[in-house]
């Protein structure tokens, strides 16, 4: 009967749910975030025009939080619900990762929070990498001058990873009006951690350096760019407008080219996976234990040591080593590596099938040297080893993976509890099938709660029907009430150029990236211009969008909609 009341409970809470409009959202920009220097943050609160919030009860961890209102727009005309947007400041924090816990507000009387989201403070290196010597501008010449450049051995093998990087050089103050960093995201490569930023002077320049580290994927020739930076330079005035120059500086480098060779069919090893570069020596050690019986859980220790893409190196394949197959059991789980220094360590779990066992053979290393671009191998030494088989007095042996100890069932005395007798009535004798008769009342009231669970589900249904899915129109002239306000205003652009593409049916998803458009057409000009209005991603200052820019997104995106 519990149960009963209890499921159609469970059927009547997730109505509660459906029926809250209100959402509410937090987020540090990260974009011109500084170490120890105050952090901007928004807050998007979605809610119905007649639900009021309350601007005096946001608080951060129990605390006040200070908000200022920024926008406050009403979703579309056939729609009640509004979209308000705040901003806060945060104390500067020093550099790492950190987590926006959840702010609370009152709307409509009712308390609502917000997800937490991390954030990430950079630090910003002072560091002295590799330049171009002499680098020194003319006194009252702006310099704006982009330098690319693959910095690592090449040619290079799949698997082997390489640094890429580009150096800003100016001597002015400018926002960017276009950035095309190919090398930040290249075809044919897997991107290894995050983009690295430092900055540093040279001469009378100062240089900003933007690095990624990637991994090469496939064999081939790959040329990446050209890259190319375009912008304004400006000064300060003395109320802080700033004031630009006429002529746009530019500055274009001509695509880095990297060669990815294939791995060499001659020579090959049968037991060749992948590990490239010069290995020094291979060492599998057998953690002691006295007694060994078939089945037992063995533990080998798998040391390389050597110079060499450490990260990646793979354990040798053991299932085809000679001695292994039929001879031991291999665990399911696979062995993960530890890096120390210039050595990787591998701990590996096998057990013995039958007593006739007498060594754990030697296993044998292969890897593929790029200095000589030839295939060389290193072979460990057998492990002697003395297997016993099993007693009939002994445990069965454990399944594989399992970590519990064997019990020998003679030496051990188990309690038996003997419950006590209880006589019998005459309902255990005819029982019901609902166990009492009482519970038939339920029968009504769990009728009433169906229908009104039924109610309910028709109404939320006729209330969505309402909220029409948004065309790209909306979405655009939605993102343009942003425009003093550049990060929402380009995550608005991004979706309303997106979907207005695959109204026209030339994306089968809005969800795209940028840099999955094709180069032709209308996706190759939404592609140009979504990439190059992200100016916010390493400018420290607060960037103004240009009424150039302005008038190419809207000049592009009345022609998607007239042709």
């Amino acid at each position: 009967m519990v149960i009963r009341i209890l499921f159609y409970l469970l059927l009547f809470l997730p109505v509660t749910n459906w029926a809250q409009d209100v959402k509410v959202t937090a987020e540090v920009e990260e974009s011109g975030i500084i170490v120890n220097q105050p952090m901007r943050g928004t807050i998007t609160i979605t809610h119905s025009k007649n639900d009021q919030v309350d601007q005096k009860s946001f608080r951060l961890e129990d605390q006040p939080l200070q908000v200022e209102l920024a926008k406050s727009v009403q979703l579309s005309p056939n729609s009640d619900l509004m979209l308000t947007i705040y901003s806060f400041t945060l104390p500067g924090k020093p550099g790492g990762l950190y987590v926006l816990k959840e702010i609370t507000v009152n709307v409509g009387g009712k308390s609502y929070q917000s997800i937490p989201s991390t954030f990430e403070v950079r630090k910003v290196k002072k560091s002295s990498p590799k330049v171009s010597k002499g680098v020194k501008a003319p006194k009252g010449v702006s310099v704006l001058r982009l330098e690319a450049e693959a910095d690592g051995e090449l040619p290079m093998y799949p698997g082997q990873r390489i640094r890429l990087v580009y150096r800003y050089f100016y001597n002015v103050n400018f926002d960017l009006t276009r950035e095309e960093l190919p090398l930040l995201n290249p075809k044919g490569f897997e991107k290894i951690g995050g983009k690295e930023v430092s900055e540093y002077e040279m001469g009378n320049l100062s240089v900003l350096e933007i690095s990624q580290i990637v991994e090469a994927v496939k064999p081939g020739e790959f040329s990446i760019g050209p890259s190319v930076i375009e912008g304004y330079p400006y000064i300060t005035g003395v109320f802080g407008r700033k004031e630009y120059g006429k002529n746009k500086l530019q500055s274009e480098v001509p695509a880095v080219k990297i060669q990815v060779k294939a791995f060499p069919k001659q020579g090959k090893p049968t037991s060749f996976n992948g590990a490239v570069g010069n290995y020094t020596d291979f060492q599998v050690s057998l953690l002691p234990r006295p007694n060994i019986v078939v089945g037992d859980k063995l533990t080998l220790i798998f040391e390389i040591s050597g110079k060499g893409q450490l990260e990646t190196l793979p354990l040798p394949p053991l299932a085809g080593q000679p001695g292994i197959l039929g001879f031991f059991r291999m665990s399911d789980l696979p062995a993960v590596g530890e890096i120390h220094q210039n050595k990787k360590r591998f701990v590996v779990e096998l057990r013995p099938l039958n007593p006739s066992i007498k060594e754990i053979p030697g296993f044998t290393f292969a890897f593929f040297n790029p200095k000589d671009e030839s295939y060389h191998h290193l072979k460990s030494d057998p492990i002697p080893l003395t297997v016993e088989p099993v007693r009939q007095d002994q445990q069965q042996i454990a399944p594989q993976g399992s970590t519990e100890e064997k019990v020998d069932w003679d030496t051990q005395t188990l309690p038996i509890a003997v419950e006590g007798n209880y006589p019998l009535t005459t309902s255990d004798l005819k029982p019901l099938r609902f166990g009492t008769w009482w519970v038939l009342l339920l029968i009504p009231f769990g009728i009433g709660i169906l229908f009104l669970q039924w109610q309910m589900r028709d109404y939320l249904e006729k209330r969505k029907e309402k909220i029409k899915t948004k065309k790209a129109s909306q979405l655009f002239e939605e993102a343009w009430v942003h425009k003093d306000h550049p990060p929402v205003f380009f995550r608005g652009i991004n979706q309303a150029f997106l979907t207005r593409l695959y109204e026209r049916g030339e994306i089968k998803d809005k969800d795209l990236s940028p840099e999955q458009l094709s180069d032709d057409g209308f996706p190759g000009e939404v592609r140009e211009l979504l990439t190059s209005i992200d100016k916010l991603r390493f400018a420290g200052e607060e960037t103004v969008i240009e009424e150039q820019l302005l008038n190419e997104m809207r000049d592009l995106y009345e022609r998607m909609e007239s042709e």
